[in-house]
């Protein structure tokens, strides 16, 4: 039995086997388009927002799941 795969499914799990291998040529500052009407494929690139808690190079678990940090003592009372 033969499964057709859709184009973003297919696209989206190379790309994710690419990044988990360790494989050159990935989507890393890029977002890839597709223009479903006439079957298209564009990419553009991205920069990283150096105040960005994701991208900016910043990320820590608290800011990864929208916490402030760790409270002070002085913000317990």
């Amino acid at each position: 039995m033969k499964v057709p795969l859709h184009p973003c499914s297919a696209s989206l799990a190379a790309e994710t086997l690419k990044v988990l291998l360790g494989l050159d040529g990935t989507l890393t500052g890029r977002v890839l388009l597709l223009d479903a009407r006439v079957m298209e494929w564009r990419s553009i690139k991205l920069a990283r927002d150096p105040e960005c808690p994701v991208c900016g190079g910043k990320i820590t678990t608290a800011t990864s799941c929208g916490e402030t940090g760790p409270e002070t003592e002085s913000e317990k009372t």
